[in-house]
């Protein structure tokens, strides 16, 4: 590929660098961004997610394009909880998703999704932006939309109770990035129905 200067470059079809700390560059506007193309002389062409300009810019020290440049992906993490814990059978229980992107990339389309236990009664699902919210067999959609590094959203949940017993909800949380850390995806909670 070219870019618009006219400069050769290789390696021209765009990919993600490997979320590892190694490839993390001192320059703060090649992480997040394809790399898309290299030059011998220490120069890559980046493009930025949602842009279509793409940009030159120098590697530090010369390194290679391979060792140096950034990378693509976003830590998204979801917490659960419930306000009522025991709670009677038969009675209302709202569960609070609380969703934080620890980044290091902005997302432009986050989603929280949320499994009901069995034996409950959807009630409504309020996001604090995004939505609407769905609900189809017992799973709850929420599109957040963006989220950036450092920001979080939440999704307040209201289910009703039929039977004694616990309950176990359990929320995910994903975007359109990679995520490195996919064990903070997915969060459960435990809510006791008494009789």
């Amino acid at each position: 590929g070219r870019d618009r200067a006219g400069d050769q470059f290789v390696g021209a079809s765009a990919e993600m660098m490997s979320p590892n700390s190694s490839h993390l560059s001192p320059l703060n506007r090649i992480i997040c961004s394809w790399l898309i193309g290299a030059k011998s002389d220490g120069e890559v062409l980046i493009l930025t997610p949602g842009s279509s300009d793409p940009t030159v810019v120098s590697v530090p020290g010369g390194g290679s394009a391979r060792d140096d440049t950034g990378y693509v992906y976003a830590d998204l993490q979801v917490v659960k909880g419930d306000a009522q814990d025991p709670v009677l059978a038969g009675a209302a229980v709202t569960y609070t998703l609380t969703v934080t992107n620890n980044g290091p990339c902005d997302v432009t389309a986050a989603s929280a999704s949320d499994t009901l236990p069995g034996g409950v009664v959807y009630g409504s699902a309020t996001p604090s932006q995004g939505g609407p919210c769905s609900e189809a067999g017992g799973v709850v959609t929420c599109p957040l939309g963006a989220l950036d590094a450092g920001d979080s959203a939440t999704v307040t949940v209201v289910i009703t109770t039929t039977a004694a017993g616990t309950l176990t909800d359990s929320a995910t949380v994903s975007s359109e990035l990679p995520d490195d850390v996919p064990g903070n995806n997915t969060d459960s909670e435990d809510t006791l129905a008494v009789s």
